[in-house]
């Protein structure tokens, strides 16, 4: 008898859906959870559904915690 165990990839993208009326507490935090520049996050952040960080499920749960709380409104995306 053969077992095999598949991989899973567990990479998720963490996808700001609705940025909400403080603008600038989810500059700053999207500032300091990817260490990007200031003109990078501004970039980032003007695209239609900004895909912030690339990560495992378990990892982004945490950073979208640091987010919901200044107002921004996050989802998961399996990433291929």
């Amino acid at each position: 008898m053969i077992v095999t165990q598949e991989v899973h990839r567990d990479r998720y993208g963490l996808v700001i859906v609705e940025i909400g009326p403080n603008f600038a507490k989810v500059f700053c935090e999207v500032k300091t959870i990817t260490g990007k520049t200031t003109m990078e996050v501004s970039i980032l952040l003007k695209s239609r559904r900004p895909t912030v960080l690339i990560a495992s499920k378990r990892e982004l749960g945490m950073l979208s915690i640091k987010l919901t709380k200044v107002g921004a409104k996050v989802d998961f995306e399996l990433m291929d």
